[in-house]
């Protein structure tokens, strides 16, 4: 590698290319080489798992309160709300009217898309792995 001059930057060399050093050096030893097999990166195992845990947990939250909606729905007498349970058309209609409880509702079915789409793109099958042996390794533990 070539020197830096005095403002840091990369100097030319004879054939005008920028040398570089640090994180943009190593990335242009790493794309040289796709399928060399010694560079090993972290995975983030325990971090993926606990984010998991985290949606899950507010998954089962959501859920609740989409049950609790329902149960509203159904026993309060509200024709409109219980039509709201049953058709999309009414539920719909009824979700503009920001004085509805549709509307509270539409707003959670659009928190729960999204925290459905965040845990769908989750490494699963990893994340269960890892917690397998986290597992057996407690329970060897004992």
């Amino acid at each position: 590698m070539l020197p830096l001059n005095r403002s840091n930057t990369p100097q030319d060399d004879s054939e005008g290319k920028k040398y570089k050093t640090g994180f943009p050096a190593l990335a242009d030893r790493l794309a040289a080489y796709p399928d060399y097999e010694g560079f090993v990166f972290r995975r983030f195992d325990r971090m993926s798992a606990q984010n998991l845990l985290h949606l899950e947990s507010k998954l089962t939250y959501l859920e609740w309160r989409v049950d609790q909606f329902d149960y509203q729905a159904i026993y309060t007498g509200d024709n409109e709300r219980l039509r709201s349970i049953r058709t999309w058309e009414a539920f719909e209609e009824k979700a503009r009217d920001e004085s509805r409880p549709e509307n509270s509702r539409m707003k959670l079915i659009v928190e729960i898309e999204e925290t459905l789409a965040k845990y769908r793109k989750q490494d699963h099958p990893a994340q269960i792995n890892m917690l397998a042996n986290e597992l057996t390794k407690t329970q060897n533990c004992n």
